[in-house]
């Protein structure tokens, strides 16, 4: 293969964009990062279209949420029958105990996720103006 000026400007041409696209890089892949996270945030879409998202939400919850009976029919079906009122379902001990597990987690859960949210907040307020600092922040 002759080395002649036509193959060396075509290899520096190549060279040049290689370099182009290994400093674009990050910053593609940083838009690319920030437009999925909007992409999965529903408070993005909830900015964007919030009444497509109400209506949506409003409808789920008509469906999901069960109809109300009417308690005087029923009492009325059963006072004339005659039939004594069903007693509440038993509960046993393993329910008592996955409630009991269930509400720990919860409460757990729910201490941490304000403990996070106290620390995002606290370290948003002193971090104004201190970018500069030398101090390092504990988290």
């Amino acid at each position: 293969m002759a080395n002649t000026l036509a193959t060396r400007k075509q290899s520096e041409a190549i060279r040049h964009q290689m370099q182009v696209i290994r400093t674009a890089l990050p910053h593609d892949v940083d838009a690319a990062r920030a437009q999925a996270h909007d992409l999965l945030d529903w408070r993005y879409h909830m900015r964007k279209n919030p009444w497509p998202l109400l209506t949506v939400a409003s409808i789920v919850g008509y469906i999901v949420v069960p109809a109300k009976t009417n308690r005087q029919t029923v009492v009325h079906t059963r006072s004339a029958v005659n039939e004594p009122a069903p007693s509440p379902p038993k509960k046993s001990m393993l329910g008592g105990v996955m409630g009991a597990v269930f509400t720990l987690a919860l409460r757990s859960g729910m201490t941490m996720a304000t403990r996070q949210l106290s620390q995002v907040l606290t370290s948003r307020t002193s971090g104004f103006g201190s970018h500069n600092s030398t101090t390092p922040q504990a988290f």
